[in-house]
């Protein structure tokens, strides 16, 4: 299991949500793309651990949620975008089983499933692994704020995690939406935690604590009674 403070999850962070000729991108996508690169760069500068979500639907599926056909499995819309991609990295795919590979974390800092449906945790093997990170901080970020993000935030709240989420790296389609979204993550307990102040906080994290051992003085004259005595 990993072992650390705090756990990033990346939600959709693919070409059809985006790029500008994507099938559905979302409104604030440039600005965006420059904070979900400082939270990448971040994450490689402190070595934080990465559970990333990938929409993905098949070729014969019909368009659900109001969107068009998008994310289609082995499609350019459906892959990360290249920066989003850590290099020790483990793709996870859905099968009949439930277990999830042992020593998941060991050689990788990058976990990827794929998201079949709106709700991320109906991905039974991405529901246990995420069950288990009850020590750690979740800090979500991604695509899409008033969707994805938002079930998820809340479902893990109310699993009793602690979640938190960089407003300023959540994608929308609907800025009045996402408002609502963001607020309601805070009402039911989550933490707003600001692109600004994510650096101090992994440094924090990984800042080793520097503990000062002081002798007891000693009075030389019960020494001395204790040698002569």
């Amino acid at each position: 299991m990993v072992m650390h403070k705090y756990v990033l999850i990346d939600m959709n962070t693919q070409h059809d949500f985006l790029d500008p000729r994507g099938a559905v991108p979302v409104a604030n996508r440039e600005a965006l793309l420059r904070h979900l690169r400082k939270i990448f760069a971040l994450s490689r500068t402190y070595h934080l651990p990465i559970v990333s979500a990938v929409d993905s639907h098949r070729e014969d599926e019909s368009p659900h949620d109001g969107f068009p056909r998008h994310c289609v499995e082995g499609t350019m819309g459906e892959r990360k975008l290249s920066f989003t991609l850590l290099q020790k990295r483990l793709f996870v795919e859905a099968n009949n089983s439930l277990d999830l590979p042992k020593n998941l974390w060991k050689g990788n800092r990058q976990i990827v499933f794929r998201r079949r449906t709106a709700d991320f945790l109906d991905n039974p093997k991405a529901d246990r692994l995420l069950s288990r990170l009850r020590s750690a901080s979740l800090i979500l970020f991604g695509v899409g704020l008033e969707r994805s993000i938002r079930r998820l935030a809340l479902c893990l709240l109310g699993r009793g995690l602690q979640v938190a989420f960089v407003p300023e790296a959540c994608g929308y389609w609907n800025e009045t939406e996402g408002d609502l979204a963001r607020r309601l993550i805070i009402a039911k307990g989550g933490q707003e935690l600001h692109l600004d102040d994510l650096e101090e906080t992994f440094k924090n994290a990984t800042r080793p604590r520097i503990t000062r051992i002081y002798s007891k003085a000693v009075d030389p004259t019960k020494r001395r009674r204790n040698i002569a005595g």
